[in-house]
């Protein structure tokens, strides 16, 4: 029940703010599917390995699950998102995503195509004893619920905090998988050594 409340919410205050975000199934997912034509399931598995080996310090702690045979790669990230400029004085650094944030990243390859998905994106607050680790999309429904009840020029602060919110998300992640994207057009298999 909670859940469906949450979907209506939150599809209410997305609407009537002017970014996009990317919902599935309640959850932000980043998701895109690239066509490479030229690569094959296991070259696409490989390339998705050297890119996570690349992109992240430690990639053994990073992979969670890996097939080959399937073409599946998933891993565990962090990354560190500024903060809104537009954050201000008045805000708990609890209501607003920033910071480091936690996320699961899934590579399903097959010849000539590879899917990838960024989820569960969240708060790291590991480190500190005083702060929860927070998924995106209850601190982006609270951003919107807060902007949604407040008139004149607050309202008008905190949709800009909400909409500044998005693009900081929708950068980083859109830019992670570009990135892989781009890796593509370089990825060298070893297999002609």
């Amino acid at each position: 029940m909670k859940s469906i409340i949450t979907t209506v919410l939150l599809f209410f205050c997305y609407n009537v703010f002017s970014q996009d975000l990317p919902l599935k199934d309640d959850k932000v997912v980043y998701e895109q599917i690239i066509e490479a034509d030229s690569l094959t399931k296991i070259q696409l598995f490989g390339a998705s390995k050297q890119f996570v080996a690349k992109a992240f310090k430690n990639a053994k702690q990073v992979i969670q699950a890996e097939d080959s045979n399937t073409g599946l790669l998933i891993g565990k990230g962090i990354t560190y998102i500024k903060e809104p400029s537009s954050i201000g004085m008045l805000y708990d650094r609890r209501s607003v995503f920033a910071g480091r944030v936690g996320f699961t990243m899934q590579f399903d390859n097959k010849d000539g195509k590879c899917r990838v998905r960024i989820f569960d994106i969240h708060t790291d607050n590991s480190g500190n004893l005083y702060l929860d680790d927070l998924r995106v999309e209850d601190v982006l429904f609270k951003m919107a619920k807060d902007a949604n009840s407040s008139t004149g020029k607050r309202k008008e602060k905190k949709k800009k905090l909400f909409d500044e919110s998005v693009i900081l998300l929708n950068n980083e992640f859109y830019g992670l998988i570009n990135t892989f994207k781009e890796s593509l057009n370089t990825y060298k298999s070893d297999d002609n050594w």
